[in-house]
């Protein structure tokens, strides 16, 4: 990416300084969407780890409620 800068020596009609605004607007927009899918991704992967470890927890423990959730989560058609 190339840095834009915004500052009032920009040199350039307003139409020009316009357009700069716009490019980096959607330049931060994009970013922000990455960075949103990467916390989602970061979120899910944490959800399928506390899972992993209730199921963990369960057989140590000898209670299932986590095997009950699986079977939820499958007739739901989630991934155990």
């Amino acid at each position: 990416m190339t840095p834009v800068s915004l500052d009032s020596d920009f040199t350039g009609t307003p139409g020009q300084r316009a357009a700069a605004c716009l490019a980096f607007a959607a330049r931060a927009r994009a970013r922000a969407d990455q960075l949103e899918r990467t916390a989602q991704t970061l979120i899910d992967r944490a959800a399928v780890a506390h899972r992993a470890a209730e199921d963990a927890s369960a057989r140590v423990t000898g209670s299932y409620p986590a095997a009950r959730r699986q079977l939820l989560n499958v007739s739901l058609g989630d991934t155990p």
